[in-house]
């Protein structure tokens, strides 16, 4: 079995629970071994880099250290803003030696020597795992679901560095989903930003945002938005339940609840009242659940 190094992050382990069980419970039906790293600790993400910049690459650089002792040569970051900290920390760090002292000196007495290869889910799943072994394990397909890839602003955008996908117009995950008989439907809103965390700070920004992104799956039919970010997930998800009098609702999933069904993984009653929109409707009407 392939096996590929873990980090969960501060969500996965607390709000985004369900999206944790269905990334071990697809994974394993893959053949993949996800192998969590002892003692990480969070990434800095949304505001360690706002802050202080030193402070904003120590933290990703313990968990990658951590990760290059334990012999990993791969991290796996499912959260579209823990990918995009890790990566880019590991790549400043590699592409500077005397930054890399000053954020070893902060980590000591760890070291990172920038043997880590951080990847997303979608880049791991495409590129590594791929499609045809993907198919090849698909018990139960989606045949007719009419939804939407939600990437989100962050996870192709990497900073000047080159992205595993188009950075503008990707098309990763709409690939997994055909795949799995779904149907992607092109929709405008795709890389829209939700507002990440100013939730919090800026209810009103985040509310028309999600407005925007809601309505734009409603027109053009979508039955489910699927998406890789717990943060995405959660502030469209909370703001649909919230705002379902505007008849914009539709359940927000993630990419691995569906890939848990279609591989034929069994996800309890439990994991789908995780949402605020229930789920549960649109998978039965395609006979996906009993």
């Amino acid at each position: 079995m392939k096996k590929i190094g873990y980090y969960p992050g501060c969500a996965l382990l607390s709000s985004a629970q369900d999206y944790n069980s269905s990334i071990h419970a697809a994974f394993e039906r893959l053949g993949v071994v996800l192998e969590e790293v002892e003692d990480w600790i969070c990434c800095g993400a949304s505001s360690a880099h706002a802050t202080n910049d030193l402070l904003a690459l120590a933290l990703p650089a313990r968990t990658l250290a951590l990760a290059e002792q334990a012999g990993l040569s791969e991290l796996l970051a499912p959260c579209s803003a823990c990918f995009s900290r890790l990566l880019l920390a590991s790549e400043r760090i590699k592409g500077d030696e005397d930054l890399s002292r000053r954020v070893n000196d902060v980590i000591h007495p760890l070291h990172y020597r920038g043997t880590v290869e951080v990847k997303n889910i979608l880049d791991v799943l495409v590129n590594e795992i791929g499609i045809p072994e993907i198919s090849g394990h698909v018990v139960r397909r989606l045949d007719g679901m009419r939804v939407v890839a939600y990437y989100g602003c962050w996870l192709t955008r990497t900073m000047r560095i080159p992205s595993f996908d188009d950075c503008e117009d990707p098309h990763s995950m709409d690939r997994i989903l055909a795949a799995l008989g779904a149907e992607p439907l092109p929709w405008s809103a795709k890389m829209d930003c939700c507002g990440g965390s100013l939730g919090l700070s800026e209810e009103g920004l985040t509310q028309g945002l999600c407005r925007n992104i809601l309505r734009a799956a409603r027109d053009v039919g979508a039955e489910a938005m699927i998406t890789t970010c717990p943060l995405c997930q959660a502030n469209v998800d909370i703001f649909a339940f919230k705002h379902k009098d505007e008849n914009i609702s539709v359940p927000v999933l993630y990419l691995t609840d569906l890939l848990g069904v279609a591989l034929g993984c069994h996800l309890r009653g439990s994991h789908w009242r995780k949402k605020f929109i229930d789920p549960t409707g649109v998978l039965k009407r395609h006979a996906l659940l009993s």
